[in-house]
């Protein structure tokens, strides 16, 4: 057995350990044990699943990231071996493989020990305040316990992803303890500033929503805020990742934690580079790039451009490609009918094809796909 496994199982034992110890009340009289009594109240239960995030993390970093962080790197610097060997286009030298900056479990530790020091805080209420009730106080234990529901949910998608990650960990705990301050201000102020009916919503509700939903509620808080201090709302509106094909919550979050939160940072985005860091297989990702290229054009549109089977940039161009080197047939007669369900002149379908064509990223997405350059 090697020795980061056995660091594991040791941690996981440990955890076990602990909460036997924890919950149960041992007497002895005269040197010799009498009597044990099992307690475990609310305060009692949290504390020991205020480890449970943790040591998964510990255990998750130590027996599989580094097999496969070796795996994705091998495949990344194929990547940018063939990447570096093709005539590039571009008016600007392509940007070099960055380092990696750590190694190891240091920086998910230092994570973890954050993470759950926010539980533990959380944990430590209903202990130290037996009146919690009706008070302040339960606004930090309910918005702690849906922030704790929304960190494992994330976390086990993670888990069957293998895209764990110290990134994730920290800004979950940052995250929590955000969602701890918003129960604690909603259980103190009411739930006007959320313009919501307390006679409609049980607050116990509303707080636990809070933590279990904390990113949707500091967009409420702002868009609130925004209305009432007389501010216009933006006229831009970028497109969620979720308009992608193949993107669900889960890889939304793990895209969002190395800067690309909306369709347009994916669509120019290096795929090897967001391999190397997210550790998603190259091929799903060159996928969703060019997806989002498409989408930077036709919008909300894409939905009217799947029906007709254009899904992705390479689509729209291959079709344009058939259309203009022949006589006009099936493949001309499909750019009409997009052009006529996302409003558009068939010249600026074209037009956008073209430009399209020409993209060094499309072209590079292509011959990655194809194994030949774009016709």
């Amino acid at each position: 057995m090697k020795p980061r496994e056995k660091i594991a199982y040791a941690l996981s034992g440990l955890l076990l350990f602990f909460a036997m110890l924890y919950s149960i009340d041992w007497s002895w009289s005269e040197w010799r044990h009498s009597q044990y009594v099992l307690r475990l109240d609310i305060g009692d239960c949290f504390i020991f699943l205020a480890f449970v995030p943790g040591v998964l993390a510990i255990v998750y970093h130590l027996v599989t990231v580094r097999e496969r962080r070796d795996q994705n790197r091998a495949e990344v610097a194929l990547y940018y071996q063939w990447r570096d060997a093709r005539p590039s286009h571009r008016a600007y030298q392509v940007v070099p493989r960055l380092p990696q900056a750590t190694s190891g479990p240091s920086s998910a530790i230092a994570a973890t020990l954050l993470l759950t020091s926010v539980f533990l805080f959380v944990a430590v209420v209903p202990i130290a305040y037996t009146n919690w009730r009706g008070t302040e106080y339960a606004g930090i234990l309910y918005a702690g316990l849906g922030a704790y529901s929304s960190v494992l949910y994330f976390m086990i998608s993670r888990l069957y992803a293998s895209a764990l990650s110290s990134r994730f960990l920290m800004s979950n705990a940052i995250g929590s303890a955000s969602a701890v301050v918003m129960g604690w201000v909603f259980a103190s102020i009411g739930l006007s500033v959320l313009d919501v009916d307390p006679k409609s919503f049980n607050l116990a509700t509303v707080l636990f929503l809070t933590g279990l939903f904390h990113k949707w509620a500091f967009d409420a808080l702002r868009r609130r805020a925004r209305k009432l201090f007389g501010q216009p709302d933006p006229e831009g509106v970028e497109l969620p990742l979720d308009t992608i094909e193949g993107i669900d919550d889960v890889h939304a979050d793990l895209l969002s934690e190395y800067g690309v939160s909306t369709v347009q940072h994916l669509a120019t985005a290096e795929p090897g580079e967001l391999c190397e860091r997210t550790l998603l297989p190259l091929d799903r990702l060159t996928d969703w790039i060019d997806q989002a290229i498409l989408v930077t054009y036709l919008k909300r549109h894409i939905l009217l451009a799947r029906t007709l089977g254009i899904r992705s940039a390479i689509d729209l161009v291959v079709i344009h490609t058939r259309a203009t080197t022949g006589p006009p047939g099936p493949m001309s007669d499909l750019l009409d009918s997009l052009g006529e369900k996302v409003s558009m002149p068939r010249a600026a379908i074209d037009a956008i094809a073209l430009k399209l064509h020409s993209e060094y990223s499309v072209g590079l997405l292509y011959e990655l796909q194809e194994g030949q350059p774009i016709p």
